[in-house]
């Protein structure tokens, strides 16, 4: 199976709000990633890999959410 053109270090959805105790550090525009996401599609990206970790906003929801929407 080829998977095609991938982003491999990506993050769809980042909360870095309690690391560094700043809550404008919470990037939460899960709209404004879809769109992004569909105008890469239109440029030829296929895959793209979030590698978002505990405790920086990872969200299986959101990414299963933006997965189907994209």
């Amino acid at each position: 199976m080829k998977i095609g053109r991938t982003y491999i270090h990506e993050h769809i959805k980042l909360d870095l709000s309690g690391p560094k105790k700043d809550p404008d550090t919470n990037y939460d525009d899960t709209q404004g990633v879809i769109e992004e996401l569909k105008e890469l599609k239109k440029q030829g990206i296929d895959c793209i890999v979030d590698v978002t970790n505990r405790g920086m906003g990872r969200d299986a929801r959101i990414l299963s959410n933006v997965a189907k929407q994209t």
